[in-house]
């Protein structure tokens, strides 16, 4: 029975992340040199990520119209940096109460932007050679919103252990599964993030979340809800993100900051299915060890394993550029990904506060807006 939970798991899971799209080149129709794109980057302390970014957006051709960088009261050089490159540098009032620092400054950018398609984009983020012409010629326009999940660069071994969140995150959206046309997705990507600005200030924009934890998840169920489309793509060959690089404590920080309450906002039966997926690589993880008696029972139990180890490669490559022996060495993701995930429940349910970007986040605050 064991090994058949375990077999159904491996199908879920590529059910899970049947499709992923990537923005792709095509002819360069005229009215994609007629639209206006303003590039709305919010940003507290990310003075070396911004050098980043910014470099890979001079690369660009000229299809950017505007580069908005929203200065979120940093205390480094973020400001400067963004000067120095030309952006348009905002700096937006004190946080006011009943709102999130992200959704703040984004909310100012738009409110700021002069172009007729808006790009958010996190400013830990790079683009890839073309990445903005690709994204235009994939961006459907009217009626549809673009949510892009960056595809993520590994320089360190430690950050091979943020896979599986990676893949969650994929999977827990909803835009990836064998039954898109059915299900629609919980939200959007919050790290590359396209809109018309029409479609945006409709919809009520960062205002109408500002007292959300999960901007991204529940400006996205906004979308939905007054009926437009979310089309999910893959960043491979397009954007990037490196996360973390700090090490592994601010790793951790990260994920658990907000990581059960994404659960929590996932549609249940995705819930219910990627806990299914999760389930069965623990299992066979737990099996192995236990199974040198019997060379038939062990030679059954390391197939398994050797075949949930193949499903996380095919997986981890569609999402960064992971390591072969993280997926090899699944287990100490899955076992990672759970430890980290029990701390976020407590911090997020019990504690009821998170801390991020030296600030200290009331989650009570999200259910009062």
């Amino acid at each position: 029975m064991e090994y058949l939970l375990i077999i159904f798991s491996l199908l879920i899971g590529a059910l899970l992340l049947w499709k992923v799209p990537f923005p792709v080149m095509r002819r360069t129709a005229s009215n994609d040199r007629n639209r206006k794109l303003s590039l709305i980057i919010p940003a507290r302390n990310e003075e070396e990520n911004l050098l980043r970014l910014l470099s890979s957006i001079e690369q660009q051709d000229d299809a950017i119209h505007e580069v908005i960088v929203v200065d979120d009261h940093s205390t480094d050089r973020t400001g400067n940096v963004a000067k120095s490159f030309g952006a348009k540098v905002i700096c937006p009032g004190p946080l006011p109460e009943g709102w999130f620092g992200k959704s703040w400054a984004c909310w100012n950018g738009a409110n700021q932007a002069t172009g007729d398609i808006f790009l958010f984009l996190d400013a830990d983020t790079e683009m890839e050679a073309e990445g903005i012409v690709k994204i235009l010629a994939s961006f459907p326009g009217q009626d549809r919103v673009m949510a892009i999940h960056p595809y993520h660069t590994i320089s360190a071994a430690y950050e091979n252990l943020s896979g599986i969140f990676n893949l969650v995150t994929m999977m827990g959206i909803g835009g990836f599964h064998v039954l898109q046309k059915r299900i629609k997705p919980a939200g959007a990507f919050g790290q590359c993030l396209v809109c018309r600005k029409d479609d945006y200030f409709k919809v009520g924009g960062h205002e109408e979340i500002r007292g959300e934890l999960l901007e991204n998840m529940e400006l996205g169920k906004r979308f939905l809800k007054l009926g437009y489309g979310i089309d999910c793509f893959g960043g491979k060959g397009t954007v990037s993100m490196r996360m973390y690089p700090e090490g592994v404590k601010e790793l951790i920080n990260g994920w658990k900051k907000s990581f059960a309450s994404g659960a929590d906002a996932t549609n249940p039966f995705l819930l219910f299915l990627i806990i299914i997926w999760i389930t069965g690589g623990v299992s066979v993880s737990l099996m192995l060890p236990q199974n040198f008696e019997s060379l038939k029972v062990l030679f059954i139990t390391a197939s398994l394993y050797l075949l949930f180890a193949m499903e996380f490669f095919w997986m981890l490559r569609r999402a960064g550029n992971f390591s072969l022996w993280a997926a090899a060495l699944f287990p100490v993701m899955l076992f990672f990904f759970v430890a980290v995930f029990i701390f976020s429940i407590f911090q997020t349910y019990f504690k009821r506060t998170v801390s991020w970007k030296d600030r200290s986040i009331s989650v009570e605050k999200r259910k009062g807006g």
